[in-house]
């Protein structure tokens, strides 16, 4: 399968094209794992994934139905509901192994993170939700030292552990709740039956896709990818070039001349190890110019990143929306990109004004 034939259908995997979610939840659910320390391109990257507006998709993370961790990769991602135990609980592990070295660093062992954890289950127990400041406040005030990265690392450490995940916001404040009472119809299944489904899902969300991309998104071992990927049976085929695809093939791509403004850390690059179908190798620095991990927001064109783009939010509502193409853009490509423009500005309930930059 060519490179771009393999870009273009998973856009339709990942649901950017065709039918889109009709809730958030469902999206969340599709996509397994939406990256998520950029919070504000968490919520674009599953607005436009949906029917669904801005409003919606803050309204889902204060009534829960779906949640935001660190269930995998030490990274923050937003989950449905109903995943955000099993996932964690699958995934977390590799996390801290890989964290530990960290830990001793900063001076911290076993007992700390004991201690921190009977304090944050008497703080939250019972329902309230309390911001990271009032949290760490608690810790440090029963004898735990917060200082430094210390507060960060005892948070990601019991949220790994499945005790607490983000609660609902308050304002721009996010806040701590505990997991058994924010989402106690998540679900838990024994190891072989979470590699099962982990595999399943991601590629049915995620298809033409290779068991070294599954194990780069997941954090898990080569070994536990091939393993699921066995388990997964009929539910996953491997078609001639040895691509992972559910059953019956890939996901039929869109029509070309596919255009979409895509935020920050989206999963049709982060989604992968092997990024080369959607991202030349020449752009890359481009898209991560620092080196740091950090990705910018990218206009995709048949699934390639063509260029990027950044929004500023006026003060008389509108946003401005500053598009930096890789390559002149024709008429066509243009006009699609003016659509995109006022979609994203329909989604925020601001008015967009699209600048292309020479």
């Amino acid at each position: 399968m060519r490179p771009d034939e393999i870009a273009r259908r998973r856009l339709t995997a990942q649901r950017v094209a065709g039918h889109g979610a009709s809730s958030v939840a469902e999206v969340a659910a599709s996509q397994l794992a939406t990256q998520a320390q950029d919070l504000l391109g968490a919520e674009w990257a599953l607005g436009l994934r949906s029917t669904t507006g801005e409003g919606n998709v803050a309204s889902a993370l204060v009534d829960g139905s779906v949640i935001r961790s660190w269930p995998m990769r030490g990274t923050l991602m937003i989950m449905a509901r109903v995943d955000a135990r099993w996932l964690t609980e699958l995934l977390a592990p590799r996390a801290f192994a890989a964290a530990a070295s960290v830990w001793r660093r900063d001076g911290m062992v076993k007992e700390d993170f004991d201690r921190a954890a009977d304090i944050v289950r008497d703080a939250l127990s019972g329902g309230p939700a309390l911001s990271r400041p009032a949290l760490l406040e608690a810790i440090g005030a029963a004898g735990v030292e917060t200082g430094g990265g210390r507060g960060s690392h005892l948070l990601r450490q019991l949220a790994g552990e499945t005790l607490i995940v983000f609660g609902p916001p308050q304002g721009t404040r996010q806040t701590f709740v505990l997991l058994d009472e924010w989402a106690p119809g998540a679900v838990r299944y024994e190891r072989d039956d979470a590699l099962r489904i982990l595999a399943t899902r991601y590629v049915a969300g995620h298809a033409p896709t290779t068991v070294p991309d599954l194990a780069w998104w997941s954090g898990l071992t080569l070994t536990d990818a091939r393993r699921a990927v066995a388990l997964a049976g009929d539910a996953v085929e491997q078609d001639a070039e040895g691509l992972l695809v559910p059953p019956g093939g890939a996901a039929q791509p869109p029509r070309r001349g596919d255009v979409r403004l895509l935020p920050p850390f989206d999963e049709i690059l982060l989604g992968y190890r092997d990024r080369v179908a959607s991202l030349a190798p020449e752009h890359f620095a481009r898209v991560v110019p620092y080196s740091n991990g950090l990705f910018a927001p990218t206009l995709v064109i048949d699934g390639v990143v063509s260029g990027l783009w950044r929004r500023t939010l006026a003060g008389s509502g509108g946003v401005r929306i500053d598009l930096e193409p890789f390559a002149e853009l024709s008429d066509v490509v243009r006009r699609a990109v003016e659509r995109r423009a006022a979609e994203y500005g329909r989604y925020l309930g601001r008015e967009a004004t699209l600048a292309i930059l020479p």
